[in-house]
């Protein structure tokens, strides 16, 4: 598990800044049964000025109402968005943040010497006054990003059980109604104020947008508030075709599914939830816990490394209880789940079989 986490953190920001020793790689985890979230915190710098980056792997309720209308289709890797920003806010994709109070934006070639060896495009906000590269940062980029799981890889136990690698990511419901996930909840006892390592990795898998937060939890936290997004992603799931194998990742357990009849079956069953989430009612939050079902395109190797932008690579979060039980597409969607629903999908993946 250590050093599952410590190469996620060295995939999301080894080439965004130097490979200093970082404990958080080494202890951020969760218990599944006790703890539930997240996976690993990733990061790096953070600032302002539009700038060639990258370097990181590379993608209400309606009830009795209209027809649900499947969500449009998401931006390709090559419309990533290029973040920017305009009137004191950081803009991209479904995302608007305010440039914090005392914090400046950096230009194109101080932010190059903070963030070196980068291709992506990214806004990075430092603190004013507190030197040239200040340790606490903030960095907005379009990744082409549609999950925090940067390596996709799967592994089998002396049992024989295939599972993915990482464990589903944190969920919130951004301000305006986008969707995002988060490596590590904002009350982490490593992102306590005080702690210089703190830092945590946001995906918006809709606008294909990533936030590099360093800084404590309660920053963060803040931060997130003063985002406004305007998503467009709200409809029906949005599901791959076919698949050759599903993967469920959840806090009860593992499950694989390789039969296609099985697999089909389960794309099926998805698509036939159709109780959708507006914008204006979704409600996720990083008090629950989370699942998820990841549709890989193809067999293959245990060892297959799929980027976090690969288009071919679906994956469905779902928000378990609460009274907020939603599922959410990485490429566009968002439904209600009833509990018997959610039961079924487990029991598709042997999750809870005596």
């Amino acid at each position: 598990m250590t050093e599952r986490l410590r190469q996620l953190l060295d995939d999301a920001v080894g080439e965004l800044e130097p490979r200093d020793p970082d404990p958080v790689g080494s202890v951020l985890r969760r218990g599944r049964a006790a703890r539930r979230r997240a996976v690993t915190a990733g990061v790096a710098g953070a600032a302002v000025a539009v700038l060639a980056v990258g370097a990181i792997t590379t993608s209400g309720l309606i009830r009795n109402g209209p027809t649900p209308q499947p969500a449009e289709p998401r931006r390709t890797a090559d419309a990533t968005p290029t973040p920017l920003v305009i009137d004191g806010k950081i803009v991209a994709g479904a995302l608007k943040m305010p440039v914090p109070p005392k914090w400046r934006a950096l230009t194109t070639e101080q932010a190059a010497s903070c963030v070196p060896q980068t291709w992506q495009t990214l806004v990075m906000v430092v603190p004013s006054g507190d030197g040239r590269c200040p340790k606490k940062q903030i960095l907005v980029y379009g990744s082409g990003e549609r999950s925090i799981d940067r390596m996709g890889r799967r592994q089998q136990d002396a049992d024989g059980v295939v599972s993915m690698v990482t464990d589903p990511p944190v969920t919130i419901t951004l301000p305006g109604g986008e969707p995002a996930w988060l490596a590590v909840d904002f009350d982490n006892r490593y992102l306590k104020p005080g702690i210089p390592t703190a830092r945590n990795l946001m995906v918006m898998p809709w606008s294909q947008v990533t936030v590099h937060w360093l800084m404590d939890g309660p920053a963060q936290r803040t931060l997130v508030s003063t985002i406004r997004t305007t998503p467009t992603g709200a409809g029906v799931l949005r599901l791959p075709d076919t698949a050759a194998d599903a993967y469920w990742s959840g806090p009860d357990g593992h499950g694989d599914l390789d039969d296609s009849a099985a697999v089909t079956g389960l794309i099926q069953t998805l698509r036939a939830q159709t109780d959708v989430v507006a914008n204006a009612d979704a409600c996720a939050n990083e008090s629950q816990q989370t699942a998820e079902i990841t549709f890989l395109p193809t067999a293959a190797p245990l060892t297959q490394f799929h980027s976090p932008a690969d288009p071919t690579v679906f994956r469905v979060v779902i928000s378990l209880g609460g009274g907020c039980q939603e599922a959410v597409s990485s490429h566009g969607g968002r439904v209600r789940l009833s509990d018997a629903t959610v039961t079924e999908l487990k029991t598709v993946f042997g999750i809870g079989a005596e």
